[in-house]
């Protein structure tokens, strides 16, 4: 189910993010494309760093991001590197932001979380 989700909906959200702009906001939506993905189907998150091994789904979608920063003048290796991180620290960020809030007491008005998409708290 992870590859299938993965790629109709997060790949949905990379074409309409194109490679218009520069490359932080080209990033940026690529983080809230991640995020929204997450958000769209609880529990995939938490998947996601228990896979043994990476879909072609998913290498694709890696791919197709990477080589859209070579149009920001990035090298290859730095973009696939920045791609791979990126998607890393959003899942974390994400996991993190979803455990605070379950255990965010009511009293504190949630989570006290910083958010890797927008800079907000």
């Amino acid at each position: 189910m992870c590859p299938g989700v993965a790629q109709r909906d997060h790949g949905r959200d990379q074409q309409q993010t194109g490679t218009a702009g520069d490359w932080r906001s080209f990033l940026s939506a690529l983080a809230r494309s991640y995020w929204d993905l997450y958000q769209g189907h609880p529990g995939l998150a938490a998947e996601v760093p228990t896979l043994r091994t990476t879909s072609q789904a998913m290498v694709a979608l890696t791919d197709r991001s990477a080589v859209a920063l070579l149009n920001f003048d990035f090298d290859p290796e730095q973009a696939i590197l920045v791609v791979d991180m990126l998607a890393e620290l959003v899942t974390q960020a994400f996991l993190g932001a979803s455990t605070s809030q379950a255990h965010a007491e009511p009293r504190t008005g949630g989570a006290h979380t910083f958010s890797v998409v927008d800079g907000s708290r």
